[in-house]
């Protein structure tokens, strides 16, 4: 398998009725628009008909190029530290897991943000509270 970097807009990877990313199986309608399965079985009275065109098509083609594609394309996850590559469509799940996502000062007052580990110096060594684990 060959890797490479590709720059790209990513909401182009994302259901254009819900907006959250796509995510195999995915399908098209007759007037060609994509829908994640998600909105292809929770349409407003349980329809399946595209929202977004005249035709009144259902989604009835499973577009499983679409799959492969939305299957391969990985991201850095953003926070440092990390340095891990997400299927995009997963990388709410990652953020949701990871040990290194940034975690905030709990005193209002400070905007500190920053991993774990960096939140503990922060708080042991700027206010005077223990921390014993984050």
């Amino acid at each position: 398998m060959e890797l490479s970097m590709v720059s790209m807009d990513l909401t182009l990877l994302h259901c254009p009725l819900c907006l959250r990313p796509l995510k195999p199986p995915v399908y098209e309608c007759k007037g060609r628009h994509l829908a994640c399965v998600d909105c292809r079985v929770e349409r407003p009275g349980n329809q399946r008909q595209c929202q977004k065109c005249d035709r009144g098509g259902g989604f009835n083609v499973w577009k499983t190029a679409v799959d492969a594609v939305l299957s391969s394309v990985r991201v850095e996850f953003p926070y440092e530290g990390c340095g891990l590559y997400v299927t995009y469509h997963k990388l709410a799940d990652h953020q949701s897991m990871c040990p290194l996502v940034p975690c905030k000062c709990p005193v209002p007052v400070y905007r500190y943000e920053g991993p774990p580990p960096a939140l503990s110096h922060h708080i042991s060594t700027v206010h005077p509270m223990p921390v014993h684990r984050i």
